[in-house]
């Protein structure tokens, strides 16, 4: 799929349902609602998302949710831009494998009433969370909660409910990820919930805003770290996802240096921040 969605305020311009589909290289630019959904074993690769959830609330640049859509991927993706969340994996989840994305700008315009920019929303459990850059988020860079799944009648299908998660993310592992130091928000959880701590498996985090991730040129979408960067060689080895890094050690984010320069979205779109919605870093 090569495709460019721009100026639609449908909902949503890209929804994907079924098995072994994959979305790739494609654009999805100002949108009301959310960006691209999927339901079931998904992937989505190589994709450009940004400018969205104008109208709706409650949003999400790429989103999926429920026990239908165990053995999603999502990977080598930029989301950014969006009105309220980038990247989220919704209740009674399993088995998602997120890599190699770039989610920023997650809560723009920055101060809106809504409050509710996150960068990565992952609720459930088992999922393999690692290499992605995440940074200008409004409110966390990321949202995985340690409470029980909350009780939702809308997910039950023919009298038959998914058993409840007593404790979210448990085997969950996150790791080689850059993030700004916000990781604690209940995300979903009782009011009487009152741990905040993020949940996962965590490790090789870095933790820091974007000028201090040192990123080559991000107003020209490149992510990757320069030299001196402190995400170079600062990973840690989780056969078989870390297999092919360059250097003595994974880099942590989504990008390593000295590796692929790889790039998102459809054939011939935006290369540069200031092409996809102006001007946005001086």
């Amino acid at each position: 799929m090569d495709t460019c969605w721009l100026g639609t305020l449908d909902y949503p311009p890209m929804s994907v349902d079924g098995e072994n589909i994959t979305v790739t290289h494609s654009t999805v630019a100002y949108f009301g609602n959310a960006g691209i959904t999927t339901s079931g074993s998904i992937e989505v690769s190589y994709c450009h998302v940004f400018a969205g959830g104008l109208i709706g609330l409650d949003t999400a640049g790429i989103y999926t949710g429920g026990y239908k859509a165990a053995g999603t991927h999502y990977h080598h993706n930029w989301v950014h831009d969006m009105r309220e969340k980038c990247m989220r994996s919704d209740d009674i989840f399993l088995n998602i494998t997120i890599h190699h994305n770039v989610l920023f700008n997650c809560g723009e315009p920055s101060g809106d009433q809504r409050k509710d920019g996150v960068g990565l929303i992952i609720k459930g459990l088992g999922h393999v969370i690692y290499a992605n850059t995440i940074f200008q988020c409004e409110l966390v860079s990321r949202c995985m909660p340690a409470c029980a799944s909350p009780y939702k009648p809308w997910v039950c299908k023919d009298d038959h409910c998914p058993l409840l998660i007593m404790t979210q993310n448990y085997n969950t592992f996150y790791f080689n990820n850059a993030q700004l130091n916000q990781t604690g928000q209940k995300c979903g959880c009782s009011a009487k919930y009152s741990d905040t701590t993020a949940g996962g498996k965590a490790s090789g985090i870095f933790n820091g805003t974007y000028e201090q991730m040192k990123l080559s040129d991000v107003k020209h979408l490149n992510f990757q770290p320069t030299k001196d960067s402190p995400l170079v060689d600062a990973g840690v080895l989780v056969p078989p996802y870390t297999d092919r890094h360059v250097g003595t050690s994974p880099d942590i984010g989504a990008y390593e240096y000295g590796g692929e320069e790889w790039t998102a979205g459809c054939t011939g779109c935006s290369k540069s921040i200031d092409e996809a919605r102006g001007v946005l870093f001086d």
